[in-house]
């Protein structure tokens, strides 16, 4: 049965690239630009036997795969959701086969093909014989099984807390907690080894050698001398994350399978206190007499909604509030406080929304079909989207800026990451849309949110991490200014800073009306792009 899982997830891969010939150039990115971090990770596993300390290497390489499957997919930038559990809910099918079909699917794919390739460094420099095969190939499975179930159970988990407004926002502050406690502590603990010890990769190894990764990573460097009982420590460590982490998987499945779908209550069933709270939830977005009374205001105040009722737009906001604190804090410096450049990382807060502003009418799918009917052309229903993102994202990079600079007491640097913002969210806006526009990728209506990878595997989280490199390199030019002026000629910034507005607007402006007028006359076809029912 499980085998049966992994062949539709590969067709429905095939059948997405067949149906949009588009996605083929992402799926290729997606697999070139991991190739070579995981052919160094190889290369270094695989020259371990030959270094003094071999366990470290090991130890490291396996504790930053596991790290990496539990953060990147919460960040959105690589869960791959293909096989949707939803769709087998009417099936009878067992819990049991169900969860190993699932797990099948969740290791067909460019992650599980790269942490396989990068672990198979230890058959080179540990094997000598058919048990030590035998046990490295062990090891590799136990590894990578515990990563992806692992991953999938917290993600899972967020996506149904995600379902409901409430636990919408427990979920989010829970891995905003989650992801800064574990950068304090990251920073905390390079704090202690001392950044010039010449032996820190030791001591972070030996710190980390009790963990999961840890021990699965000394197991490896064991097999030199066939420790055969840290081995099944290893194995036996790792089936009980892998057993833990499939029951957790498991429930976190059946409340999202099993929620029952009823109809939302009228007004006149609901209670007083839930009327009172509607009405509250409705005047902080239906009384902004500040939007333009025309298309563009009515879309920017439905976003602003959409914004607090789908789970799928608060996912993506979820990298904006912790990329520029867990950069913050990742940058400082071992034992002195934090720079006076800290508060221009809040600008990221606006560069990682591009899940949003990459897909700007993806995210609406079938539902876009009122707008194509009625036969204009979209420049108002994108400028209405940009403007909403704008008005949620800026209030946050202030507050960032102000907590940053206050922190560090870098107030002038605060001051010059707010008069930024224009200038990033034009360029960062501008890149979007034109990748909304040529681009569009239809976002599953799926139980978990964090999963949008729809038939391409992590082809959406490459495409944005191109999108930021474009930004970057369009950002360069204006930071270099502004580093010279501020420090030769600091009377020069604000017309710097002019330019630079005058820069974002033309990029913004030019590559709205393109998009527009690129959307224009394939409508239809983009009604078909964007449809749910296609991802």
């Amino acid at each position: 049965m499980a085998w049966r899982f992994a062949r539709l997830k590969l067709r429905l891969l095939r059948n997405g690239l067949l149906r949009n010939p588009k996605r083929l150039p992402l799926v290729i990115i997606a697999a070139l630009i991991p190739l070579p971090i995981a052919a160094t990770m190889f290369a270094a596993i695989a020259d371990a036997s030959n270094q003094p300390h071999p366990s470290t290497i090991v130890t490291l390489a396996c504790g930053t795969i596991m790290l990496a499957w539990i953060t990147v997919p919460v960040l959105g930038y690589g869960n791959d959701d293909t096989l949707d559990p939803t769709i087998f809910a009417l099936f009878p099918f067992t819990t049991g086969q169900l969860m190993r079909g699932m797990l099948a699917a969740a290791v067909v794919g460019i992650g599980p093909l790269f942490t396989v390739f990068a672990l198979s460094g230890t058959l080179v420099a540990f094997v000598s014989d058919v048990p030590t095969l035998l046990a490295s190939v062990a090891l590799i499975a136990v590894q990578l099984l515990s990563a992806v179930t692992l991953s999938r159970a917290i993600t899972t988990s967020l996506g149904s807390m995600l379902a409901s407004r409430r636990g919408r926002d427990i979920a989010m502050l829970i891995t905003v907690a989650l992801l800064v406690v574990a950068e304090l502590l990251n920073t905390q603990l390079q704090r202690n080894l001392g950044a010039k010890s010449s032996n820190t990769f030791d001591r972070l190894a030996g710190f980390a050698r009790w963990s999961p990764p840890g021990i699965v990573g000394r197991a490896f460097a064991g097999l030199a001398t066939h420790d055969w009982a840290l081995v099944a420590v290893a194995l036996a460590v790792h089936a009980g994350i892998i057993v833990v982490s499939v029951v957790l998987w498991t429930r976190a499945l059946a409340r999202t399978v099993d929620r029952p779908m009823v109809a939302p209550k009228t007004a006149s069933h609901r209670h007083p206190s839930e009327r009172a709270r509607a009405r509250s939830a409705r005047s902080i977005f239906v009384h902004m007499n500040f939007l333009p009374k025309n298309r563009t205001g009515a879309v920017a105040a439905r976003e602003l909604r959409a914004f607090r009722r789908d789970p799928r737009r608060a996912a993506m906001l979820i990298p904006a509030i912790t990329v520029p604190i867990v950069w913050a804090l990742s940058l400082r410096p071992s034992g002195a406080k934090l720079s006076d450049g800290i508060p221009l990382f809040a600008l990221a807060g606006i560069v990682f929304t591009n899940r949003y502003s990459a897909n700007l009418l993806g995210v609406d799918g079938s539902a876009y079909w009122p707008h194509i009917v009625e036969g204009s052309a979209p420049y108002s229903d994108l400028v209405g989207k940009q403007l909403a993102i704008s008005l949620v994202i800026t209030p946050l990079v202030i507050v960032l800026a102000m907590g940053f600079g206050v922190v560090a007491g870098a107030y002038a640097a605060a001051l010059l990451t707010i008069l930024l913002i224009p200038t990033v969210l034009g360029i960062h806006l501008g890149i979007g849309v034109i990748s909304s526009a040529r681009f569009p990728q239809a976002i599953p209506e799926r139980g978990n949110p964090f999963g949008t990878m729809n038939g391409q595997g992590c082809a959406n989280g490459i495409a944005a991490v191109v999108m930021l490199m474009i930004e970057l390199l369009l950002l360069l030019p204006v930071g270099i200014a502004l580093i010279l002026a501020i420090r030769f000629q600091i009377v020069v910034v604000p017309v710097i800073l002019a330019l630079s507005y005058a820069m974002g607007w033309f990029i913004w402006r030019t590559a709205t009306r393109y998009a527009s007028e690129y959307l224009a006359p394939r409508l239809p076809e983009l009604l078909a792009l964007i449809d749910a029912k296609q991802a």
